[in-house]
C-alpha cells in the first residue's frame, strides 16, 4: 500500500488509463507528497488515453515535463532538476511508476540515482500497474534494434564471456530472436508467477516455447509479480 509520505513522485503520463492508476489512488493528499512531476511524451500528444492522462495529472497536481520517448538525457535533466530543489534535506524518499515509461526513462533514473550523492539516505520504491490482458498481436514485427540502455549499461573487455538474462514477454520469439542475436555462452530465462491474469502465462509459455525447449530447467526461473 502507498501510505507513506514522498518528497518527490515521478511518473509518466502515456497513451494507456493506467498511467494514471497510482496518481489517482495517492489521490491529491495535501502534505502526502512534496514534488509532483508527469513526464509526458513529446510524441503523439492527442493519441488515446493521452490527453485524459494529462489533464489528471495536471490536476492532482503534477507538473508535465515534456520529453521525447527515447531520450535518457530528458528523463535524467528533469530528475536532477527536481533534487535540486530539495538539496536542503538530509534524507529523500522518492516514488518512481515506471508503468509507462520508457527504458531509457527509467534507465536515466536509475543512473541518476547511483550518481546522487547530495544525501546520506535516499529511499526509493519503484510501482508498476499492470495492464490489463490483451491477446498479441500475431503480426508483431521481429527484433529491428538492439543497443544497450543508458542507465543499465557496463563497461568490461570484450574477450569475456556473454550471459544473458532475459524476463520473457509474449510476443512471439522476440526472446529467441535476442539470443540467437547475441549467442551468448550462458542463457538464464525468468518468467513471472503467478502472472496477475493467468491468461499471459498461457501466452508467454507458447510464444517461448522454441526456445525453452533449448534450455535445461535450471536454467529457467520464476518470480512473483506483486
Amino acid at each position: 500500500k502507498l501510505t507513506a509520505k514522498y518528497d518527490l513522485i515521478i511518473a509518466a503520463s502515456g497513451y494507456e488509463t493506467r498511467a494514471r492508476f497510482v496518481a489517482e489512488k495517492l489521490g491529491l493528499k495535501e502534505g502526502h507528497i512534496g514534488k509532483r512531476i508527469a513526464l509526458a511524451f513529446d510524441e503523439h500528444r492527442q493519441d488515446c488515453a493521452r490527453p485524459e492522462n494529462d489533464r489528471v495529472f495536471t490536476e492532482l497536481g503534477y507538473k508535465l515535463i515534456i520529453c521525447k520517448g527515447g531520450s535518457a538525457e530528458d528523463a535524467s535533466k528533469t530528475f536532477f532538476g527536481a533534487i535540486q530543489e530539495m538539496s536542503d534535506l538530509n534524507s529523500i524518499k522518492i516514488l518512481v511508476d515506471i508503468s509507462s515509461m520508457t527504458r531509457p526513462w527509467y534507465g536515466a533514473i536509475v543512473r541518476a540515482l547511483a550518481q546522487t550523492i547530495k544525501f546520506p539516505k535516499i529511499v526509493v520504491h519503484f510501482v508498476y500497474s499492470p495492464a490489463e490482458f490483451v491477446k498479441p498481436d500475431e503480426n508483431y514485427p521481429p527484433n529491428r534494434i538492439v543497443a544497450p540502455i543508458p542507465g543499465f549499461i557496463g563497461h568490461t573487455l570484450p574477450d569475456k564471456p556473454t550471459a544473458l538474462i532475459m524476463s520473457l514477454g509474449y510476443d512471439r520469439d522476440r526472446a529467441l530472436g535476442l539470443k540467437d542475436y547475441l549467442d551468448p555462452q550462458l542463457t538464464l530465462l525468468f518468467s513471472a508467477s503467478p502472472f496477475v491474469d493467468p491468461r499471459y502465462g498461457t501466452q508467454v509459455a507458447e510464444m517461448n516455447k522454441e526456445l525453452c525447449d533449448e534450455l535445461s530447467p535450471s536454467q529457467l526461473f520464476s518470480f512473483p509479480i506483486n
